[in-house]
């Protein structure tokens, strides 16, 4: 039956003022599979969730909804004016970060509260209890995909997994429910406005192997595909939360310079490809869309502690959202619609600065209440240089320990709960589960140079969600591009696909552009080039830095179809530092024109570029 009331997000017992304990931790979901008991209350939850009627406001339909399609109001809140509705995400706008925060907290929430409520109903007292303890523990796992590309066999190839169902307590084996979401009823006319091909699909899919209502999941793609840029993506958040100390760059991909909006684009791109993940209108409907939304909002955390002075500044809406107008000016008092709180009519992104105020934190926080400001920063900074630094051995002589690469330590899983089954030996998942080597990105000195290749293009100058590929080699690879040893990186360009979207068509109009960052050193280390002979550096990159647009169905667009397209090279002096607890520095950035200039989509001296 459908809630008569509005649904008010309140977080989960949010700790009041002046408590120095930690919140309950969100955990990586390698390490939250190893408490079975809260793995099973998940898994349980996340089932009636899913299996909710889907007009209930906390179904995980119409939760999933919020972000884009069915493009209906959700808990009461209507459009703020008569056009096609665009759904509530703000994508390309300032407070992209700060708008999917209460987002994740909302699915959390409601996972919450369906937990303890199971819980409850087990007969035996002890499974009452036992769950009932996992419930109180429960917040909502994120993957690190930057510290480890390896896609968890959970949230990609396992089909079933067997629980402790209730109110019975007896084991029972039931689908993953992190695999996919299956619509229920299927209503092709709605979900059809994404492209024809998603009017046939009654359950969401990640890289579909055909356009056909058949279709399934290809989940050794999907970890060819995020393995492909593991290195890339590694780099990429290094660099934005090393370096990053600018809001409006820092949070979205409409800035110059790369953005945590960008990074997440890609990796939208490189789960779903064709699929729902990798287009804004069918994301939310995926359930490893809040798991990858957990981990953005967990680098938003890192980086408020290493800016805490920094937050939210006035800036441009974008293309706008159901209740935000495109181009108009959006701050952090700004309401988070459709997000209802119970001291205002909405959250903001003021009231929702604190990631504790939603009832939980991360492990790089942990005792950041008994902190001084300075002691939490050099703790996150730590952290940060661990499990990202471009040294995986770490900086100068003050180093502790030895990081692990992605792959080099087993992870320990709930093994009743998950255990995989057998494959075949012609499986043909052979990239699943693939070792990552973490190689450095820098060369072992204390002084070098930073090489990154700038990407700037129209967002809808692109049919559909896709890619600019970059390759460093003698010509353009003729195999598949993703998993091309010669592609240093890709930029995602995530938008929505189909009609339906009023607020993307002004978009094209107004030619609202995009920019991400591709780092190049570690590319050029593997190559074993002086990163400071930049004579040498920018001939070499001059004859072998290609680049190519493709959409996320593998077609290739033609790069005389994408007029907007820059594509430049600059590169930074690098101190290093002396130890784990601190950054390297940059110096001042150098533009290196002649590398692209005169190709097609190279940027050419004169050119006004993002930055300069």
């Amino acid at each position: 039956m459908a809630t008569s009331k509005p649904y008010i997000l309140t977080g989960i017992d949010s700790p009041p003022p002046g408590i120095l304990d930690d919140p309950p931790f969100r955990l990586e979901i390698n390490d939250f599979i190893k408490d079975e008991d809260m793995l099973n209350i998940y898994l349980l939850a996340l089932t009636n969730v899913q299996n909710a009627d889907q007009n209930e406001v906390t179904s995980a339909y119409q939760v999933g909804g919020v972000h884009g399609l069915p493009y209906t109001p959700w808990n009461g809140v209507n459009p703020a004016k008569d056009h096609r509705f665009p759904g509530y995400c703000t994508h390309g706008s300032v407070i992209f970060p700060t708008w999917h925060r209460p987002y994740v907290a909302l699915i959390e929430q409601v996972l919450y509260e369906e937990a303890v409520h199971i819980a409850a109903s087990y007969t035996d007292p002890k499974l009452k209890t036992k769950y009932g303890d996992a419930a109180k523990r429960f917040r909502h796992p994120y993957w690190d995909w930057a510290a480890n590309a390896n896609i968890p066999a959970i949230l990609n190839t396992i089909k079933f997994v067997s629980v402790i169902s209730a109110p019975s307590g007896t084991r029972t084996q039931i689908s993953n429910p992190l695999l996919s979401y299956k619509f229920h009823p299927f209503d092709s006319t709605v979900w059809g406005e994404a492209g024809e091909k998603f009017g046939r699909w009654p359950q969401t899919l990640r890289y579909p192997s055909s356009d056909k209502a058949d279709a399934h999941s290809q989940p050794e793609r999907v970890q060819g595909e995020i393995g492909g840029v593991a290195l890339m993506l590694r780099d990429r958040v290094y660099n934005i939360l090393a370096y990053m100390h600018n809001w409006e760059r820092f949070s979205n991909h409409t800035s110059s310079g790369d953005s945590l909006e960008s990074v997440h684009d890609i990796v939208h791109d490189k789960i779903g490809g064709a699929g729902h993940m990798g287009n804004v209108g069918t994301a939310g409907m995926d359930p490893i869309f809040f798991l990858h939304h957990c981990n953005v909002d967990r680098y938003l955390a890192l980086w408020q502690v290493l800016n805490p002075t920094i937050y939210v500044v006035p800036g441009g809406s974008g293309i706008g959202s159901a209740t935000i107008p495109p181009q108009t000016i959006v701050d952090a008092n700004t309401d988070l619609t459709p997000f209802r709180s119970a001291v205002a009519p909405f959250w903001s992104s003021a009231g929702s600065r604190h990631v504790t105020r939603f009832g939980h934190t991360y492990p790089e926080l942990k005792g950041a209440a008994r902190m001084s400001p300075e002691e939490l920063q050099r703790q996150v900074t730590h952290a940060i240089n661990k499990l990202y630094g471009p040294r995986p051995t770490g900086w100068g002589r003050g180093r502790i320990g030895i990081l692990a690469g992605p792959g080099e330590s087993t992870v320990e899983q709930a093994k009743d709960i998950v255990a995989e089954p057998p494959r075949a030996a012609n499986a043909g998942d052979e990239h699943v589960n693939l070792p990552f080597t973490r190689r450095p990105s820098v060369p072992q000195i204390d002084h070098y140079r930073d090489w990154i290749a700038t990407i700037v293009l129209k967002k809808y100058e692109l049919p559909t969600s896709g890619y600019v590929h970059v390759f460093l080699s003698e010509s353009v690879p003729l195999n598949d591009w993703h998993t091309a040893p010669e592609l240093v990186g890709s930029v995602g360009n995530f938008r929505n696909n189909g009609r339906g979207c009023d607020n993307c068509n002004e978009g094209e109009a107004a030619g609202v552009t995009i920019t991400g960052e591709v780092p190049l050193t570690g590319a050029l280390v593997d190559r074993q080039l002086d990163l400071n002979d930049v004579g040498f550096i920018t001939t070499y990159l001059n004859t072998q830095l290609h680049w190519r647009c493709q959409l996320v169905d593998g077609s290739e667009v033609a790069l005389e179809d994408v007029p907007s397209l820059k594509v430049a090279v600059s590169s930074t002096p690098v101190t290093a530092p002396d130890n784990d607890y601190a950054f390297p520095i940059r110096g001042a950035f150098q533009i290196h024109h002649h590398i692209t200039h005169g190709k097609l989509g190279g940027y050419s001296q004169g050119d006004i570029f993002p930055g300069e």
